[in-house]
């Protein structure tokens, strides 16, 4: 007797046929935005509303819905607001206009923001104090002189940070390494539209330089702390730091340099100074072939051997060949150590 065998295929539950139904219906909002201001002319003003404006930022969104688009269209007053406050402007008026065009998924936007600045806060009191070792300090008073805000100046938060990090730099730099902000205040009446300023600064004592570890098995050490731009018990000075590892890095003797103050000695005011630098590669040659109307075809090969020895004597030949003549050229190039050359002099 023959058996008929049947596949019974369970039906998916409703709800799983729902969910994908939802999935087909649910296709993306495509389309464009684009933002227009109106009312600023200031570019700079103009730059920081549209990085504050959601709409710039979700132009490119895959989902361009209406539903997301007014969610956006509702942000954009307390964002433009937020974006003009730096620059003094407190009272902005805004309005926001979005034109759409396109059918379907297709949708494109069009928005128009409209600002009415108001009037500007304006700066009426500006008190700028710096105490301390470094008070009389000309990278100090350079800045108290010419403060980059002043009374009957538009407020700009800018201006304000500008001022601080100045001074914060300036003490960084000149090795007022204990230096603080006793005071940093800067009080705004967005009803009256005037702002107050107030700064205090306490520089601290000056550090001045420590002992400097060298780290490097290239050179004799006497020839790489001729490289140095700063001497143990200078006043400290970061852009020396610099200067000295600009010259070892142009002497060619290494591949790599750091120059780095190390933990201060609080106790005796002094910052040492590590440097580590790991040996650039002792043997260089160099190929060259070019054309000239009285040699014709020529061509050179160089080698260089950068260190004979620790004194940092160097060792190069040169061989340049012509369809017109033949040269042999040999140089050898030494540091002098009762003339030091300009590579390793103090400027």
């Amino acid at each position: 007797m023959s058996t008929l065998h049947y596949n019974h295929r369970a039906r998916p539950p409703a709800s799983t046929l729902l969910s994908l139904l939802a999935v087909l219906l649910a296709t993306p909002a495509l389309g464009a935005v684009s933002v227009e201001v109106r009312g600023v002319e200031d570019e700079q003003i103009r730059a920081n509303v549209l990085t504050y404006l959601s709409f710039e930022r979700y132009k490119d969104s895959d989902d361009l819905s209406p539903e997301f688009v007014e969610r956006l269209q509702e942000r954009s007053e307390r964002e433009v607001s937020l974006a003009l406050r730096p620059f003094g402007y407190y009272e902005p008026k805004v309005t926001t206009e979005v034109r759409r065009s396109g059918s379907g998924n297709e949708q494109n936007y069009h928005v128009v923001v409209t600002v009415v600045p108001g009037r500007p806060v304006i700066v009426d009191k500006v008190e700028v104090k710096v105490t301390g070792a470094g008070s009389t300090d000309r990278h100090f008073t350079d800045i108290t002189n010419d403060l980059p805000i002043q009374p009957g100046d538009r407020l700009n938060h800018s201006s304000y940070e500008a001022l601080k990090g100045g001074l914060l730099r300036a003490a960084a730099t000149y090795g007022y390494l204990d230096s603080r902000m006793v005071t940093n205040e800067m009080r705004v009446d967005p009803v009256a539209r005037v702002a107050e300023v107030t700064i205090e600064f306490e520089t601290g004592s000056q550090y001045k330089f420590g002992a400097t570890t060298i780290r490097q098995d290239a050179i004799d050490e006497s020839l790489a702390r001729r490289f140095m731009r700063y001497h143990e018990g200078d006043p400290f000075n970061a852009t020396e730091l610099l200067r000295t590892q600009f010259a070892l890095d142009d002497s060619l003797y290494f591949s790599t340099v750091e120059v780095l103050p190390e933990e201060r000695d609080r106790e005796n005011l002094t910052v040492p100074i590590g440097i580590d630098a790991e040996p650039n590669r002792r043997h260089r040659y160099q190929y060259g072939v070019g054309y000239g109307t009285d040699t014709q075809v020529r061509g050179t090969i160089a080698w260089e051997d950068r260190r004979i020895n620790y004194a940092g004597h160097r060792f190069r030949t040169e061989i340049r060949a012509a369809a017109c003549s033949l040269m042999r050229e040999v140089c050898r190039v030494a540091s002098n150590s009762a003339h030091p050359g300009p590579a390793t002099a103090r400027a």
